[in-house]
């Protein structure tokens, strides 16, 4: 079980095996969760003293000190399971009537410290894990919703369509708006031209000047350049020396 995180640890496994079967039968009575998983304990008590030919048994190739390979009997939670799969009349009954009986024998089998053996918790645990659908339905939507998503999201990304920033070599309005007034006045530097353009008051953006904040440019809210952050008079002068010298 280490690949799932719980290393050897008896108590993490039963205490996630036992989280599992609760959040499973909390729309059960307490007396009908107990009621059930007892009568599942019976159930593999009397099966394994009536019909121990019919217990189903696994072979081990031996360890370093046993050379030769041994059968054992399944632990309790494989004959249930075994049980179970097979449609034993009694399972069955179980199955027809109340919470479902396996889930309602963890429920009641992982409250002691030594109900069920290291093995029984492993095979429980797996059980539990494959018991957290929420209907097949509902995993079967999710599952073609997500898909078609993760699709659609990947040939976006694929076509580089999936951000759809500014591309390097774009201008922004400003610079835009600066440059359209260095065509005509070159030789202007960044006061002069702020001068100008604070006049002008150029249409989705509004040059500011305050005591103390000094210059700076705030964009409409309503328009594209509404999007990009308000610009500080600095930035505002690097953009005219740039200019000046490619309008050179």
């Amino acid at each position: 079980m280490k690949n799932l995180g719980f290393g050897g640890d008896d108590h993490a496994i039963r205490e996630a095996v036992k989280t599992v079967a609760f959040h499973s039968l909390d729309k059960y009575t307490a007396e009908e969760v107990v009621g059930a998983g007892l009568a599942v304990k019976a159930l593999l008590d009397d099966f394994r003293k009536t019909h121990a030919d019919q217990v189903p048994t696994y072979t081990s190739s031996g360890g370093l000190l046993d050379l030769q390979p041994r059968t054992f009997a399944v632990n309790d939670f494989e004959l249930a399971l075994h049980l179970d799969a097979n449609g034993h009349p009694a399972m069955a009954t179980l199955q027809s009537n109340g919470p479902p009986p396996l889930m309602a024998y963890l429920a009641t089998a992982t409250l002691g410290q030594d109900s069920l053996s290291t093995g029984a918790l492993e095979s429980a645990l797996q059980y539990a894990i494959r018991s957290l659908t929420f209907g097949l339905a509902a995993k079967d939507h999710w599952n073609t919703q997500l898909q078609s998503e993760l699709t659609r999201q990947t040939e976006l990304a694929s076509h580089g369509r999936k951000f759809k920033g500014r591309k390097p070599e774009a201008e922004g309005p400003l610079t835009k708006v600066i440059r359209k007034y260095l065509k005509r006045h070159g030789g202007q530097n960044p006061a002069q031209v702020w001068t100008a353009l604070f006049s002008a008051q150029p249409e989705g953006m509004t040059f500011c000047e305050s005591r103390k904040l000094g210059r700076y440019i705030e964009f409409d809210q309503r328009t594209k350049a509404g999007k990009i952050k308000n610009s500080d008079y600095k930035n505002f002068a690097n953009i005219v020396y740039r200019l000046r010298k490619k309008l050179k």
